[in-house]
């Protein structure tokens, strides 16, 4: 599952790193061509442990040259060793005269889901390889292609229709396109790259020569999502066979015209978005439009204040009109303050907003206190707290599962953030069922109360160090869950039954500490 988009763009300050389940141990690996040999500058050569390593492709077998290899060290070992290297023709990669420690190995290619080595499953967290002072490990990493779909669309008499766009939709409670392409000339289509899930495969709209249209349509020859065929898609698997036959329908068209401002006007609609650039005064007409919900927003682009208008709109006939009056663009102004009095310094202080409806994929950083000028839409936002500090509160209008939201139209919005200065931390030692130390296992902190998960943006994990031992420092007050397993996905949502860990509750400003045994989930 994801990382949710606030736990990426934050970059909390929980310490993370990297490592694995019950490492793998060292061993000597002779007779093997080691290619493309780093020496580590500033490393002593009385370090002289190697890594070496090859990357095939999981079907065939095949070695996979100019594949990237990420070696990372875990925490408190490895001396911060990060490196990147390329794989040479043969798919083989070595580094040598590394420090004696942990380390986690992963590698990637263009049209292969990346691989940790040791992982349990897609997207699961690797095991770290543990190297003794002259250690020689030997890599064995297999990537497996993402998935593919493949098929055609014909029109109502079964002939092939070229140049159509299809889209591929990640099913969900909202659904998202995350592909997109266009049938060739015999009418066939292939949406590649695709990660394991549930997909509904649609047609884009189309109007032809005639003037007759074809409405978007999903396999399974509806115009409904939740009357659509789904797809479970696979690592290593291609799909194919998915004909589709657009249902004829009018299309719509909309055309809008700025009153008093030159603006950029963006029609947002589930396929993407279309943009324009018009004079004050003019218009531009959107066309093949199939009917239903749009956003539309217009931004000036030359007036001496910034000027903004959103406006959600029904299509639903050919020859719609519309007409945006542009006024002052909302601002939105974040007062940040410590809970005991204590002075903040703006430096250290970071807000992250993105707009959710319509919406944005990057988020933007704002500063506490200056009002920002944005949009207008739905947004969320997240503080990330100073060091030694937790968010204690707030006052948004609307709290998510993960994060804070404000509906932006126009005028001035003030949102108060207060940080305090009396975190808790969390400390303990994860262990195997024999009681040794696990070395680089993940360790998950999942929040039992929705106030407190969306203060924290999600699920915070951190990695166990050479000794097994992990730290959460600087976490807000509450009940929480703890778990330490090697199958647990990226994010740590959703991974495990309510009960599978321990549970742990946390007073302002406590210190306190919990031991784990790695589960098997």
């Amino acid at each position: 599952m994801a990382r949710p988009w606030l736990i990426r763009a934050l970059a909390q300050s929980l310490p993370k790193t990297d490592a694995g389940p019950r490492p793998a141990s060292s061993s000597r690996s002779r007779g093997r061509r080691a290619i493309c040999l780093f020496l580590l500058a500033g490393l002593s050569y009385s370090d002289a442990a190697v890594l070496k390593g090859v990357v095939l492709d999981n079907r065939t077998g095949r070695p996979l040259a100019r594949a990237k290899v990420a070696i990372e060290g875990v925490r408190k070992t490895g001396s911060g060793v990060n490196l990147q290297l390329f794989t040479d023709r043969s798919g083989e990669f070595a580094v040598s005269a590394l420090p004696a420690g942990a380390y986690l190995v992963s590698a990637s290619r263009r049209g292969y889901a990346a691989v940790r080595f040791g992982q349990r499953s897609w997207k699961a967290p690797g095991t770290p390889v543990v190297l003794d002072r002259d250690g020689d490990f030997y890599a064995q990493l297999r990537l497996r292609r993402l998935g593919v779909v493949t098929g055609e669309v014909l029109d109502d008499n079964g002939a092939s229709l070229p140049n159509c766009p299809v889209y591929a939709y990640r099913a969900g409670p909202k659904l998202k396109m995350v592909a997109g392409g266009e049938t060739d000339d015999r009418g066939v289509f292939r949406l590649p790259f695709l990660e394991p899930g549930r997909y509904y495969i649609r047609t884009g709209p189309r109007q032809f020569e005639d003037g007759q249209g074809a409405l978007p349509t999903y396999y399974g020859q509806t115009t409904q999502s939740y009357q659509a065929r789904a797809l479970e898609l696979g690592l290593d698997q291609e799909i194919s066979g998915v004909v589709i036959e657009p249902i004829p329908g009018a299309l719509s068209s909309l055309t809008v015209q700025v009153t008093n401002a030159a603006a950029r006007v963006t029609l947002y609609a589930d396929t993407g978005k279309h943009e324009a650039q018009l004079p004050a005064g003019g218009e531009h007409t959107f066309t093949e439009l199939a009917p239903g919900m749009y956003d539309l927003i217009a931004e000036s682009t030359d007036s001496a204040e910034p000027l903004a208008a959103h406006r959600r709109i029904s299509i639903g006939r050919p020859g719609e009109r519309t007409a945006l009056e542009l006024a002052a663009a909302p601002r939105l102004v974040v007062r940040c303050e410590e809970r005991y009095g204590k002075a903040l310094d703006p430096r250290s202080l970071n807000i992250f907003v993105r707009r959710k409806e319509p919406p944005q994929d990057t988020s933007q950083r704002i500063s506490c206190g200056v009002p920002s000028v944005l949009p207008p839409g739905r947004w969320e936002f997240a503080a990330v707290p100073p060091p030694e500090m937790y968010v204690y509160s707030v006052s948004a209008r609307q709290r998510t599962e993960n994060a804070y939201e404000v509906q932006l139209s126009t005028g001035t919005y003030v949102v108060a953030v207060t940080f305090s200065s009396k975190p808790a931390h969390l400390s303990g030692k994860v262990k195997m069922a024999d009681g040794a130390p696990a070395i680089g296992a993940p360790v998950y902190l999942t929040p039992l109360d929705g106030e407190t998960r969306s203060r924290l943006g999600g699920v915070p994990s951190v990695r166990s160090d050479q000794n097994g031992e992990f730290r959460f420092p600087n976490v807000p007050p509450g009940r929480y869950e703890l778990v330490s397993s090697f199958q647990v996905q990226d994010s740590g949502e959703d991974g495990w039954s309510p009960g599978r860990g321990i549970g742990v509750t946390l007073e302002e400003g406590s210190e306190k500490s919990c031991d784990l045994t790695l589960t098997e989930l």
